[in-house]
């Protein structure tokens, strides 16, 4: 899977000091490894499980009151216990966490996607296709941000399976409005303040300490 990576590295920032993230622990690889091994297809079944629910926004609807929304909270519940993690439902925002502690490391994703055309799909886009382009998984938020969701559930579940000792409380944060309206999530930060240290493993690229931006400036000359 090409998230597990991005997973060692959520394991390493979770076992140990954040200066050795970079490079993550013969622990934290054997955990990952482990994740991969036994929850492989597991996860992968959870990618398709979740790419089910409709979760683009509906003009006029609240997220948080949308049925397929609900419906992904009451799915991401179940596989929390199932998974032997804790839950919280904050409405436009669920957290997943593991472990204890005021030390914490966030996972940040959503659980919302863009609009799909089904016209443009070999099949329904809210379906996980494998067969149309072998050894690939294919639907919408499979990238963003579905796949990294089920990846982050089984890098945590890794960790509690090897017992590790934990210096921070890990929270996999999921968004319901990212696509649409960033307001509810900047309530719930200002309710809820953040981890002191966050993630994101939604891309190809490797570990790195921003997103690329933009930037203007505007020069008078009198």
């Amino acid at each position: 899977m090409k998230h597990i990576f991005g997973a060692s590295v959520l394991l390493a920032l979770s076992i140990g000091p954040a200066v050795d993230a970079a490079v993550p622990s013969p622990a934290a690889r054997d955990a990952a490894d482990h994740a991969l091994a036994t929850y492989g297809e597991a996860l992968v079944e959870t990618v398709g499980d979740l790419v089910a629910f409709e979760t683009g926004h509906q003009e006029g609807l609240a997220n948080a009151e949308n049925p397929h929304f609900r419906a992904m909270t009451a799915y991401l519940r179940q596989k929390a216990e199932q998974l032997g993690l804790d839950f919280s439902d904050y409405g436009e925002v669920v957290v997943v966490g593991l472990g204890e502690g005021s030390e914490r490391l966030g996972v940040i994703t959503h659980g919302d996607v863009q609009p799909a055309e089904s016209r443009k799909w070999a099949r329904t886009p809210f379906f996980l296709d494998r067969e149309s382009e072998p050894g690939r998984l294919i639907g919408r938020g499979v990238e963003d941000d579905k796949g990294p969701i089920a990846t982050a559930l089984y890098a945590m579940k890794a960790v509690k399976d090897r017992g590790i000792p934990m210096k921070r409380r890990v929270e996999l944060i999921i968004s319901y409005t990212e696509e649409s309206d960033w307001e509810p999530f900047r309530a719930f930060l200002e309710a809820h303040p953040p981890p002191q240290m966050n993630v994101a493993i939604d891309s190809d690229y490797p570990v790195v300490v921003a997103e690329k931006g933009w930037g203007a400036v505007q020069i008078i000359v009198p």
